[in-house]
């Protein structure tokens, strides 16, 4: 759990210093004009929603393994994200978390993966961002949350702590998952 709460506070502290920071890139034309890409939850959307799911996509572990890669389609389920950042956590779609398949695991925080050893959680996440000029974009992404199944496209990066991120250009909300009306997602 340390290794998991280190990531996110890491993204954490990253975000707070790039705080002041709003220069975007400029969206590209296969983002989505119309809000989410997922016909039945339309809302407001992040300039990085793509309109169409990236071809080719691996799964974090397979990325992790593949190493620094200018041109990468990577899914897995969002873990975390950094409020008022284009930031996240994404974690291998083979790491079930809390509840998943209608197993009865009475977590009330599903995405953070309990009921999973912390060494498992850390080695299956990779961290997700989109920079500008070296730093974190500070735009929301209201299109996500905890536990979605996300294709994002992008490169990935050796971080100066030796780490492997993913410097996202865009992703795809590919599946939200049904989770009991009991679970309240973070803010």
């Amino acid at each position: 759990m340390r290794q998991a709460r280190s990531s996110a506070l890491s993204l954490l502290a990253l975000a707070l210093l790039t705080a002041c920071r709003n220069d975007a890139p400029a969206p590209a034309a296969s983002r989505s004009a119309a809000g989410s890409n997922d016909s039945t939850a339309r809302g407001p959307s992040s300039a990085f929603a793509l309109a169409q799911e990236p071809a080719g996509a691996i799964e974090v572990f397979d990325a992790k393994a593949k190493g620094e890669a200018k041109d990468v389609v990577v899914v897995g389920r969002l873990k975390d994200t950094v409020p008022g950042f284009a930031a996240f956590t994404l974690t291998d779609v083979s790491l079930p978390y809390c509840g998943a398949d209608g197993r009865d695991d009475a977590c009330p925080t599903p995405w953070d993966y309990c009921c999973i050893a912390e060494d498992k959680v850390a080695a299956a996440t990779i961290s997700v961002a989109v920079r500008a000029k070296g730093e974190v974009v500070a735009v929301p992404v209201p299109e996500l949350r905890n536990l979605d199944l996300v294709v994002v496209h992008g490169a990935l990066v050796k971080a100066a702590d030796g780490t492997l991120r993913l410097e996202a250009d865009g992703w795809y909300r590919k599946e939200r998952p049904t989770l009991p009306a009991t679970t309240v997602f973070p803010k």
